[in-house]
């Protein structure tokens, strides 16, 4: 049995979205650039939900549903970068265009379905050094059959 989580986080990362820059595992940076918008793996809490059901008999030859949810950042505009108004419209904009290209996505290898699930805080969002930012955490529901 192996899971796709690295197929399934570089597909991620390979997504082209203009104006933003989509990071894999391996890249999550510090302090993201403040003249630029990043997505990446949340740093904290970037895995949750896992769960496993075995569809049919047997140790190492079950066939199983493998279920998980993964959390990445969404850091827009950085806070003071410009007034909250002004800017709304094109995070929105950019957060869509991320959701569009990850409902778009057909390159994963193997049996996976890859969902866009919730949008749980849009708002003040913090990067890993604690820098404010206009943005969105994004959730993506993973299912896979292994077995």
């Amino acid at each position: 049995m192996a899971l796709a989580l690295l197929t399934i986080t570089n597909s991620i990362a390979a997504i082209s979205v203009t104006n933003v820059t989509i990071l894999d595992a391996d890249q999550i940076p510090l302090e993201p650039d403040s003249r630029a918008s990043y997505l990446f793996p949340k740093p904290n809490g970037f895995l949750t939900g896992f769960s496993l059901t075995r569809n049919s008999q047997g140790q190492r030859t079950a066939l199983m549903t493998v279920e998980y949810d993964l959390h990445y950042t969404f850091c827009g505009f950085r806070i003071g970068k410009g007034r909250m108004l002004e800017i709304y419209a094109e995070m929105v904009t950019r957060v869509m265009a991320i959701i569009d290209a990850a409902l778009a996505l057909d390159g994963l290898t193997g049996a996976v379905e890859f969902d866009p699930q919730d949008i749980p805080d849009f708002g003040v969002i913090n990067d890993p050094a604690g820098n404010a930012w206009h943005g969105c955490e994004i959730t993506f529901h993973i299912m896979e059959f292994v077995n």
